[in-house]
Order: C-alpha cells, then structure tokens, then sequence
C-alpha cells in the first residue's frame, strides 16, 4: 500500500461523511439522541420534537462534514503521502469544537447537544491528526 492510500486516512474521511450524511438525513434523531438538558430528559428519553432550527444547522453542519470530506479525498488523491488534507481538517475540526463550547457555555437547551457535537469534533480530529502522522 502507497503511503498516500493509507487505510487510516481514508477511514477517518468516510467517518466523517457518514456522519455529513446523519446529520443532513437525520438531524431530528441524532439532536434527540442527546437528550434535552433544559427539561432535564434523558438521553434518548421520549420529549417534543427538537425545532426546526435546530434541525436546519445540524444539516448545514452535516453539509459541511460532507464537503470537507470530500476536499479531504481529493487532496489525498491529489497528493498521496502528503499529510496536509488531514491536518487542516483536523485544524476545522478543533476549530469547530471550540465554538461548540462557547455555544454550550451561553445556551443552556443546546448544552448537551454542542458537547457531544464537541466529543465527535475531537475524535475526527484526533483521528485525522493520527493518520497525518502515520503516513
């Protein structure tokens, strides 16, 4: 295997538009999944129907896993061995982490649906981050 086609790499980058493509299709199920801190629901726990605000920036969200998942595979296509792809999406991911928690600290009812968002942010980015150095 060449170092460009590493299985890590691409792994990471599948994950992420398997996540792209929850969050577009799913939205309502994944924001569910994390419960309702406010009302203090349980994880997965039966509760009204997250709005459709919500629902819109969990796809706009996914959109924008699936686009840098798909610059992530054009880059290491692009490039093989080169680790730039997977650290600036590392880079995006950590950034995006980070508003997660500025958004968790200011809005009490998104609070457990900004830190899970936040947990995966950090394991695509740490994953990414990972392959970039084993290639």
């Amino acid at each position: 295997m060449s170092k460009g086609d590493s299985t890590g790499a691409w792994a990471v980058t599948l994950a992420r538009a398997g996540y792209g493509v929850a969050l577009v299709c799913a939205p309502r199920a994944l924001i569910k999944v994390t419960g309702d801190s406010v009302a203090g629901d349980r994880a997965g726990a039966s509760r009204t129907r997250p709005s459709r605000g919500a629902c819109g920036v969990a796809r706009v969200l996914g959109v924008r896993h699936l686009v840098q998942a798909g610059l992530t595979a054009a880059g290491l296509r692009a490039e093989p061995g080169s680790p730039v792809p997977l650290v600036l999406g590392a880079a995006v991911d950590v950034l995006h982490a980070s508003t997660m928690v500025g958004l968790a600290l200011v809005d009490r009812g998104a609070r457990r649906a900004a830190l899970a968002d936040t947990g995966i942010e950090l394991a695509l980015a740490a994953a990414g981050g990972l392959a970039a150095a084993r290639d």
